[in-house]
């Protein structure tokens, strides 16, 4: 009824429509650490962590050489190896500044990479081992060309800076040879099957990445921005096999040595890539002749060589072809040693003419095929025309020839 609710008692002013009785219970927790800088900071650090759990279920997901087994030990692994890493970076400084200076010294590289190597060792109770830094196109095992390298044999880690050629580089595949040489105080001796010793490998790239990660990490939290630099070294490779201050350090060059007479076998390394060799050697053999030229011309006067002018007519065309074929082929000897033939010609300027008119010859050559393909390419547009030509024609005549049958 909807009269129902209307006050008919004339006597009384006040009615009860409707009793209502409501309520509501809310809790809320707030994390205080969020109210100070260093609180904040702590949060960011719960995320990181959290971070290396999800690593290492994704690795044992993924990786054929871990197993369930291994999650306790890997996770005290990843948080042993930040727990070192950021207290040598809040208790060092110069090895923060170290870390963005892209001018320091093979001999300094060599001390980063001790720093950082020391500090995870020890905080994992594991024995320390020695970090060199090295320039060479020596390969290491399997006869590939080599990012890092760890040698069982001598109890050290080897950087190639011809292939590392910033900070960034260098710590990451100086972590990368660390995770090898934790594997081997656990007892590998890298004898396994190849297919063990590329899933291992990825593991230890792995790491690698995980260890710049947890560096810069901590260098935020010690007010440094911009993390490990990513600059291109300044320090300048072995260009010639005379005195120079251009070279390196006779540290690269002892251990150089040292590398070579290796057993490689001994050992395990970072391969490059077959896209990065490719792609180098093209780039190598644009380069180095224009470069050694002007070199040479100039009095081997460093300062009177137009880089940009060699710069700037590389042929990022062809170096990306050659990455591409290095990526799905093999590198055979043949191409590493056309590599070593380019970096002779700094040393005898005969062997710069050769190759300079072995370059210009290919030019040509390449200039005389484009210019067939655009020959071949005008040719099959003409006959492409005359085809269509006569297709027309065709239908043309026999539109007039139903036309006449009609007509009749």
């Amino acid at each position: 009824d909807d009269l129902a609710l209307l006050n008919k008692d004339t006597q009384a002013i006040n009615k009860t429509l409707t009793d209502v009785s409501s309520g509501t219970s809310v809790q809320a927790t707030l994390d205080h650490r969020l109210l100070t800088e260093e609180g904040r900071d702590q949060i960011k650090e719960d995320f990181l962590k959290t971070g290396m759990v999800v690593d290492v279920i994704s690795e044992i997901a993924t990786n054929s050489t871990e197993d369930v087994s291994d999650f306790f030990t890997n996770v005290t692994k990843e948080l042993g190896t930040y727990e070192g890493v950021k207290k040598k970076i809040a208790s060092d400084e110069r090895l923060r500044a170290f870390l963005q200076d892209s001018t320091i010294s093979d001999k300094v590289k060599e001390t980063v990479l001790d720093k950082i190597s020391d500090s995870v060792m020890v905080e994992l109770g594991y024995e320390k081992y020695k970090n060199k830094v090295i320039d060479t196109d020596e390969v290491g095992r399997d006869d590939k060309q080599i990012k890092g390298h760890y040698s069982i044999e001598n109890n050290t880690a080897y950087n190639n800076l011809r292939y590392n050629t910033n900070n960034k580089e260098v710590v990451k595949t100086g972590a990368v040879e660390m995770h090898r040489a934790i594997d081997v105080q656990e007892g590998s001796t890298f004898n396994q099957s190849d297919e063990y010793r590329d899933e291992r490998s990825k593991a230890s790239q792995n790491y690698g990445e995980n260890v710049v990660k947890y560096v810069e990490f901590a260098m935020q939290s010690n007010g440094v921005e911009g993390g490990i630099s990513t600059n291109q070294n300044t320090t300048s490779p072995i260009l010639t096999s005379e005195d120079s201050v251009f070279n390196h350090s006779n540290i690269v060059n002892k251990n150089n040595a040292e590398f070579a007479s290796l057993g490689k076998e001994k050992g395990d390394n970072w391969g490059l890539s077959g896209a990065a060799i490719g792609g180098g050697l093209e780039l190598a053999g644009q380069v180095v002749p224009k470069l050694a030229k002007q070199y040479y011309e100039n009095g081997k006067d460093w300062t009177k060589i137009n880089y940009w002018e060699i710069v700037k007519n590389v042929d990022l065309v062809d170096v990306g072809m050659m990455a591409g074929i290095g990526a799905v082929t093999p590198v055979e000897l043949s191409a590493l040693n056309s590599g070593k033939k380019v970096k002779s010609s700094w040393d005898k300027y005969k062997k710069y003419d050769n190759l300079f008119d072995k370059t210009n010859k290919n030019i040509n050559k390449k200039a005389r095929f484009g210019n067939k393909a655009g020959e071949n390419k005008g040719s099959i547009i003409k006959e492409v025309g005359i085809q269509t030509g006569i297709a027309g024609s065709k239908i043309i005549l026999k539109s007039i020839n139903e036309e006449e049958k009609v007509d009749e």
